[in-house]
């Protein structure tokens, strides 16, 4: 069931119908719908304020997920999707610039979302927009703010793939942190 990539730098097992969504996407919505401003005053807001930071995240959240993604990418990927008839669900793996860096991974700290061609409520969008809103959940922005990370540069990139209907576990599993040795 995986599709075989030849590369000249080795061979890599995918999955059938794999396709990348870059950074652009999610900082053209962010940016064109008032989100970026919502960002920047969250990095105003004192530290101590938790109560306050956490309904601003809540706030950027919910925005990210009730403005409409760009009819293009949407009508494009869903063409592509619809050119096949083997699959209908694809799953939306996040992947953000802000994990996998020297000193912190990041991993398990963003949302992946089951989007079904053809489905009003689990669409190709929503699944898109939540993977997108979960950049700015508490666990990843007090993580990121831990690792001294820039919040405002963080943007998220989309991995789109068919769907596993019978994986049992979906998750990133760490049994040691690769960066303190006292922690487990």
């Amino acid at each position: 069931y995986l599709k075989m990539l030849e590369k000249s730098y080795g061979t890599y097992r995918t999955p059938e119908h794999c396709y990348a969504i870059p950074f652009y996407y999610y900082e053209e919505h962010i940016s064109k719908n008032g989100i970026k401003k919502e960002i920047l005053k969250l990095m105003k807001i004192s530290k101590d304020s938790v109560t306050l930071i956490n309904n601003q995240l809540n706030s950027i959240q919910e925005l990210i997920k009730s403005h409409e993604v760009n009819p293009n990418l949407i009508g494009g990927l869903k063409k592509i999707l619809n050119s096949q008839n083997e699959y209908r669900k694809f799953r939306f793996r996040s992947s953000t610039n802000s994990e996998d860096i020297e000193g912190f991974n990041g991993a398990g700290l963003y949302d992946s979302k089951t989007g079904i061609l053809g489905d009003s409520i689990k669409s190709i969008e929503n699944a898109i927009r939540k993977v997108w809103a979960s950049a700015w959940t508490a666990k990843a922005f007090f993580e990121r703010e831990y690792f001294n990370i820039k919040q405002s540069d963080v943007k998220m990139g989309i991995l789109a793939h068919r769907s596993f209907p019978n994986e049992e576990l979906n998750g990133v599993a760490i049994t040691k942190n690769l960066y303190r040795e006292d922690y487990y």
